[in-house]
């Protein structure tokens, strides 16, 4: 008799899947942060010198 729930080895497969996954996952989610990080950082340089350069312009 077939009980109605998953087997042993049918969730091991459903773990080993999300850790293949997530292994993928995560360096892609950091450099997409890093990116992201650095973007920022450009932008407010430019907008400093912006800034700075409309102070010294007459």
């Amino acid at each position: 008799m077939r009980s109605k729930g998953f087997a042993l080895v049918e969730l091991i497969i459903i773990i080993v899947i999300i850790g293949v996954l997530s292994i993928v996952a995560i360096p892609v989610y950091k450099s997409y942060i890093n990116k992201t990080k650095i973007a920022q950082n450009n932008a407010g340089i430019e907008k400093s010198a912006e800034k700075e350069i409309s102070k010294t312009m007459p």
